[in-house]
């Protein structure tokens, strides 16, 4: 009776915890499996049955979660026991913008087994906390992200009009933190790379759509061509020969 009250109870408590804290979610998974571990060791030791039949139950239940965590690797074990190791590094939190491979939205819930993620077009990715901890995850800061947008213009376009004009396009869209690099000189052009300050991750998308029709605009407003130098084009001209014809001899 004390065990079930208390398993309502603890359960009660974080299901209203849950309706303000998404995260109180992976806190009742984790208590409801260590305390199934708890009552099923005291029940065993509690069992009126010899010492010695007790001990070997014991025993093989020791063996049992020993061979679980050997194999953990692919089981759901596996997956509990990276959400425990990531809970305990504390990399991120629910709220944060993550990507994971080619994986990016905002933590919307943590679990024991696996995180949800929202995307940008507000669906919903599970991904298994053993996926998470074994690849490379990268974290949106709070205080903003940089937003990256490469250009290329050939030889013939002055450097100093190029990144006035890119610097002009990050103030129009109200982002005072950018500057550009020079990232390299290829043959045929110079690949310049404007770096602005996103500091509403929400709007994080749609600042980098706008930010990116705002250096088209603004390089058409300069007067600068944006084309590969590659390119080869054909225009007309007008009627003037540009051979001039030999007399007639007779």
């Amino acid at each position: 009776a004390i065990t079930f009250s208390l398993s309502f109870g603890v359960n009660l408590y974080f299901n209203k915890k849950m309706a303000t804290d998404a995260s109180a979610k992976y806190s009742r998974q984790l208590f409801n499996s260590v305390y199934f571990v708890f009552v099923i060791i005291a029940l065993i030791a509690a069992a009126p049955i010899s010492e010695t039949l007790k001990g070997q139950i014991l025993s093989l239940i020791g063996i049992v979660i020993s061979g679980a965590i050997a194999l953990s690797s692919t089981t759901l074990l596996g997956n509990a026991l990276a959400g425990i190791i990531l809970r305990m590094t504390r990399n991120f939190k629910t709220g944060d913008f993550i990507q994971i491979n080619e994986y990016f939205g905002k933590v919307s819930a943590r679990s024991l087994l696996n995180i949800e993620i929202q995307t940008f077009d507000r669906g919903l990715i599970s991904l298994p906390n053993l996926f998470i901890s074994s690849n490379p995850l990268k974290v949106l800061p709070e205080s903003g992200v940089f937003v990256a947008v490469e250009v290329s213009l050939g030889y013939d376009v002055p450097r100093s009009k190029v990144e006035r004009a890119l610097v002009n396009a990050a103030k129009e869209n109200d982002i005072e933190n950018a500057y550009v690099e020079v990232k390299s000189l290829l043959d045929h052009s110079i690949l310049y790379l404007l770096h602005a300050l996103v500091t509403d991750l929400e709007k994080y998308v749609s600042t980098r759509s706008r930010l990116h029709a705002s250096v088209v605009d603004e390089l058409h407003r300069q007067k600068v061509e944006i084309v590969s130098p590659k390119f080869v084009n054909s225009r007309p001209i007008d009627q003037t020969p540009i051979i001039a014809k030999e007399d007639h001899i007779v």
